[in-house]
């Protein structure tokens, strides 16, 4: 089904209350769940799954979600930088530290200083990069991520961006620059929550935002991420819509490389006073996504600390950060202010020595 299906025939309230529910999910619709085979899970299974019953199953969950991660992943454990090229920002997001209302140090770095920033995390031996920037289409247009894509693809062979959302053409202009996939997270599915969270800017319009992924994959950008910022809505309920948005994009695009990101929301500048999902919680999120999409990557930030990206990565997580800044011109030592608080500050030596104790390898 498409995405906008799921939208129509699933209601996030109505899904959040069956979810929340003492009654909407049973022991039995948990065990049945489990019993379906990988790859053959529906929407009503993943829910089964996310649901508060099935956190009494965690151990099991555990178990399965990790034998298909190994069974289909591997032992390898893929490594990436994020590169902030600007913290200019239009938008007012309640929980960002660029946001605009924000009174911060912000810096654009150059084409000269992003590709030296990329040289630096190329020294450390990063081949996977990620640009980020604020939303501002002045000091950030489209020219600009081209020039920075430019710069730095020889270096980097997976090149994605993580920017404002974009036209079809643009982002065909961007993959002939060398970028090869594209991340936008939905942040909430929660229409109403959306709103309120966005109070200034284009990332105020929901369904361009929506789509941007689709439109990245016809333009030939296939390495694709999407996710949402767990504690903005209700949490299972975001977990479930991007995974059937993820589920989504697969069946339209099924040579698309896609990945999905459920990061816990952290304190940032103007945003202090943050309830925290639990941990047995915030693990049962991924270990459910795991088990409805077996072939998803899943991606882990410095968002957590050492210990849970340790634990997840022995569970399920494919992708991760290390030794990260996230703020403009970080790796050369500028000032500026960064978009969130770390819960990992490990080197990139400490997670690669971490991985290998869980029978890990860091691929870089």
């Amino acid at each position: 089904m498409s995405f906008h299906t799921t939208l129509e025939r699933y209601d996030f309230d109505d899904v959040s209350r069956r979810l929340s529910s003492t009654d909407g999910f049973t022991d039995a619709d948990v065990e049945r769940a489990l019993d379906v085979a990988p790859g053959d899970r529906g929407p009503e299974d993943f829910l089964a799954l996310l649901s508060a019953p099935a956190l009494r199953r965690l151990p099991d969950l555990e178990t399965r979600a990790r034998t298909l991660t190994r069974e289909v992943f591997g032992p390898g454990i893929e490594m990436f930088a994020p590169l902030y090229l600007s913290n200019t920002c239009k938008t007012t997001c309640t929980y960002c530290g660029f946001a605009y209302k924000n009174d911060i140090t912000r810096k654009t770095l150059t084409t000269d200083e992003a590709e030296e920033e990329g040289r630096i995390l190329h020294q450390r031996g990063f081949r996977r990069l990620l640009l980020l920037t604020g939303e501002d289409y002045v000091a950030t247009p489209v020219a600009y991520l081209a020039d920075a894509c430019r710069a730095l693809a020889g270096m980097f062979p997976s090149l994605k961006l993580e920017v404002y959302p974009l036209s079809e053409s643009d982002y065909e202009g961007l993959r002939a620059a060398g970028a090869t996939g594209i991340v936008c997270y939905q942040e909430t599915y929660d229409r109403r929550r959306y709103r309120e969270v966005h109070l200034r800017g284009m990332k105020r319009k929901y369904d361009y935002r929506l789509n941007c992924l689709d439109r990245a994959a016809r333009a030939g950008l296939l390495e694709l991420s999407t996710g949402a910022l767990l504690g903005l809505s209700d949490p299972r309920t975001d977990t479930f819509f991007a995974g059937m948005h993820a589920h989504s994009l697969l069946q339209t695009h099924p040579g698309a490389r896609l990945s999905i990101s459920l990061p816990r929301l952290r304190p940032a500048a103007g945003f202090e006073d943050v309830p925290l999902l639990p941990d047995p919680v915030y693990v049962q999120m991924f270990l459910a996504t795991r088990l409805f999409l077996p072939r998803a990557g899943l991606i882990l930030s410095t968002r957590e600390p050492h210990a849970m990206r340790m634990h997840l990565a022995s569970l399920c997580i494919t992708t991760m950060s290390a030794g990260v800044s996230v703020a403009p011109g970080g790796y050369s030592g500028a000032d500026t202010t960064p978009q969130f608080s770390l819960g990992d500050h490990s080197t990139t030596a400490e997670v690669a020595e971490s991985l290998g104790t869980h029978g890990l390898h860091a691929s870089f």
